[in-house]
C-alpha cells in the first residue's frame, strides 16, 4: 500500500481517507461516525474517524480517515501504514482499523524515534460503535 507523505500546517491537520468497499455514496439518513483520538505529549496528535451508513439494518458504505497534526518541529507524519475492514455476516457489523507512522527526533545526535498509533473501531447498522482496540507503539 502506498504510503501518504504529507506534513499538515500547524493548526491546519492534512487528512488521508480511503474509501472502504463500496465508496459513499448518499444515504437516506444521516451518516454515522466514530472518532478516536490519539495524543503523544506534546510531539503529535492522530485521529481515526468511521463514517458509515446503514440502510435498511445493514451497513451499505464505510469509509475512513486519519487527521494528524505534528505539534513539534521534530515530528514528520510519515504516513498510512496499513488499513482494512472485515464485516461479519452473523451481525452485520464492519470492522474497520487504520495504523500510522510518525518519526521524531528526540535529541541531539540521537536517531529518530518512531511511533506507530493505530485504532480498530466495530460499527454496527443501529448507528452503535465499540472501539476494540487503541495505542501506539
Amino acid at each position: 500500500m502506498a504510503l501518504c507523505a504529507a506534513v499538515s500546517v500547524v493548526g491546519i491537520p492534512s487528512t488521508a481517507s480511503a474509501g472502504v468497499f463500496p465508496a459513499a455514496q448518499a444515504c437516506s439518513t444521516a451518516p454515522y461516525t466514530a472518532e478516536v483520538p490519539l495524543r503523544y505529549q506534546d510531539l503529535w496528535t492522530y485521529t481515526f474517524k468511521a463514517t458509515w451508513c446503514a440502510e435498511e439494518a445493514r451497513i451499505v458504505w464505510a469509509e475512513v480517515a486519519v487527521t494528524h497534526e505534528e505539534h513539534s518541529e521534530t515530528c514528520t507524519w510519515i504516513g498510512r501504514l496499513e488499513e482494512w475492514t472485515t464485516r461479519d455476516p452473523g451481525t452485520g457489523a464492519w470492522t474497520v482499523f487504520d495504523m500510522s507512522e510518525y518519526s521524531c527526533r528526540t535529541g541531539a545526535g540521537t536517531a529518530p524515534k518512531g511511533w506507530t498509533p493505530w485504532a480498530m473501531v466495530t460499527v454496527q447498522p443501529d448507528g452503535i460503535s465499540i472501539v476494540k482496540g487503541k495505542g501506539y507503539e
